[in-house]
């Protein structure tokens, strides 16, 4: 069984998430929301995930927690208003993909309500 490590206090609940998030400033491959106006703001982070070497010594990766990544092809990052940041993990593009789509949608559906940006 796999033993993902926690991060600790502070805003992420593992660091295979901090990991992902580092990803994301990067450039994520698509975002949504607004944690102002919104609530939240959604990244899509695609895979494949291998940290580099020096990634794993900086998040502290262990060898489970770089096992579940390369298991995974994508993930979508949810940030709320109080910067803590939550990450759902996909092991499929359908997954992903049909996510990604419903906060989409979602999205699309708050701006029109909202008068548009």
């Amino acid at each position: 069984m796999t033993k993902l490590t926690p991060y600790g206090p502070g805003k992420f609940g593992l660091k295979i998430d901090a990991y992902v998030h580092s990803l994301s400033l990067d450039g994520a491959d698509d975002e949504i929301g607004d944690v102002d106006e919104y609530g939240q703001h959604c990244c899509l982070i695609s895979g494949p995930f291998a940290p580099t070497d020096s990634e794993r010594e900086r998040f502290g990766l262990s060898a489970d927690d770089c096992a579940f990544l390369a298991q995974h092809v994508g993930a979508v990052l949810r940030e709320d208003r109080s910067g803590f940041v939550g990450v759902e993990w996909f092991a499929t593009a359908f997954s992903l993909g049909r996510e990604w789509a419903g906060l989409a949608r979602e999205w699309e559906q708050y701006l029109d309500a909202d008068g548009g940006e």
